[in-house]
């Protein structure tokens, strides 16, 4: 649970963010909702406070998370949203790739996760599976 109202914020920034990727191809699939959902629950957000953030996206501004290890978590949920309905946009690409950089994520790391997500089209990707490939790219 958020302690603070910054806390709160970021959390309802990362949802923001899923509903901007999950509106990217002008559709929104009942499985994109539903993986929305569970993400927002495992970071202590309430159904109400999701539908807030769905209904009233105007009143929340994209913040990046402070930690490295809280960006690198919400890009893994950008990755597995994507893909949950089965379908890759190119639009999808396009703003992962965007968002992708302005978390801190290179290119080239970028496009290898796309590729393996591509790979589990429809599956989610354990968290550990895709930090696993990651690796390469620590210093």
């Amino acid at each position: 649970m958020a302690k603070t109202t910054e806390e709160k914020n970021i959390k309802k920034s990362h949802i923001h963010l899923l509903l901007q990727l999950a509106r990217a191809d002008d559709r929104m699939h009942i499985n994109e909702d539903k993986f929305m959902r569970q993400v927002a629950k495992r970071i202590g957000l309430s159904d109400t406070e999701f539908d807030e953030v769905k209904f009233y996206p105007e009143r929340f501004e994209f913040t990046i998370p402070k930690t490295e290890k809280e960006r690198f978590r919400c890009f893994v949920d950008l990755l597995n949203l994507m893909k949950v309905d089965e379908d890759i946009a190119k639009e999808e690409i396009d703003f992962v790739k965007r968002i992708g950089l302005i978390l801190g994520i290179n290119i080239p790391l970028t496009e290898d996760l796309i590729a393996l997500m591509e790979k589990f089209i429809g599956i989610e990707v354990p968290y550990d599976v895709i930090e696993e490939a990651a690796k390469k790219y620590n210093n």
